[in-house]
């Protein structure tokens, strides 16, 4: 990898785009406790899942 350019931005630009990425990190974190909310019971979890599989194929 060449570095072609070094750029820079002001530091109100890097705390809006810091808070940007935080808003966006904190929506992402909403939607997975909406999801556990309205899934939870409905289903296993992935490690469950697979110990399921893994002992049905034992039992083959």
């Amino acid at each position: 990898m060449k570095l072609i350019e070094r750029c820079y931005i002001f530091a109100n630009e890097r705390e809006y785009f810091k808070k940007l990425r935080s808003d966006e990190t904190k929506l992402g974190d909403d939607k997975v406790k909406l999801a556990r909310k309205q899934y939870r019971g409905q289903g296993l979890y992935i490690d469950e899942r697979q110990y399921e599989i893994y002992k049905r194929i034992r039992q083959a």
